[in-house]
């Protein structure tokens, strides 16, 4: 029995449900290569049970191409500060193609210089955080993930949301073994 506060679920295989989120993201003028990214990241948070971030999330994406509070075709720059340290703006695209881009170029920065950090700047909702470490870790690295939002917390014994995280990627290569003498 269904009660009225319960809602009806259906599941989808996830390359059906992935051939859908792609065609509908091309039809908002998204590359089928970024709308392949975008739908692979909401699916992989269904999938690991994060449904907070997952499909759920893509009218709200569709309603922000919609009315271009989203650019669909970004064009991102890098601005390397250092040999390890560099800058990402994401020129108001999918967060999680920033988010991709960003830990791709801290990957590449770590593998020649021990450790890469890249900040993004205008970028979106970049969904799940796990999305980015498991990139880093597929790659060998390990990885500190951080993403800012609006202030939604309060400071402990504060009562006003206060605090917001800060987006911040940081990839570092995964050691083997380690020697301490």
């Amino acid at each position: 029995m269904i009660s009225a506060k319960s809602e009806l679920r259906h599941f989808v295989r996830a390359n059906d449900a992935k051939a859908f989120t792609v065609s509908v993201l091309a039809k908002h003028n998204v590359s089928k290569e970024d709308a392949s990214i975008v739908a692979h990241c909401l699916i992989e948070a269904d999938l690991r049970g994060v449904q907070t971030h997952g499909l759920s999330r893509l009218p709200v994406y569709v309603e922000r191409l919609k009315h271009k509070m989203m650019n669909p075709i970004p064009k991102m720059t890098l601005n390397k500060i250092t040999a390890g340290c560099a800058s990402l703006d994401g020129d108001n695209g999918f967060g999680f193609l920033v988010g991709r881009r960003g830990m791709a170029e801290a990957i590449n920065m770590a593998k020649n210089n021990g450790v890469g950090i890249v900040v993004a700047r205008n970028s979106n909702h970049f969904g799940m955080a796990a999305s980015y470490l498991l990139q880093a870790i597929e790659a060998g690295y390990f990885a500190f993930v951080f993403s800012n939002a609006a202030a939604s917390m309060p400071p402990w014994g504060g009562v006003r949301d206060y605090l917001e995280p800060t987006h911040l990627l940081l990839v570092h290569r995964l050691i083997k073994k380690c020697h301490l003498f």
